[in-house]
């Protein structure tokens, strides 16, 4: 059996990073890293909505356990949390 893709969003300049499944939200959330966005793609519609600008260059996300996401720039010095979303 062969692999086969299909292109859902992008192209962006420069790598995508951090990507993680958000249940609540029936998305894929990623990040434009050169860009510093925080986009969702919605699973269902397959379309691409933009949920935060100038992020700092984030590259990791994760989910707290409320739903928050929790983002980590490349460019701190520490394991630091750079900034905090709660899910509505």
């Amino acid at each position: 059996m062969a692999w086969q893709f299909e292109a859902v969003a992008g192209p962006y300049e420069g790598p995508i990073g951090g990507v993680v499944w958000d249940r609540a939200r029936g998305a894929v959330l990623f990040s434009t890293i050169d860009d510093g966005r925080l986009l969702a793609l919605d699973h269902a519609s397959k379309t691409v909505t933009e949920m935060r600008r100038y992020t700092n260059r984030v590259n990791g996300l994760a989910l707290g356990p409320n739903g928050e996401i929790i983002m980590k720039g490349l460019e701190a010095v520490f394991d630091v949390v750079k900034a905090l979303i709660t899910v509505k």
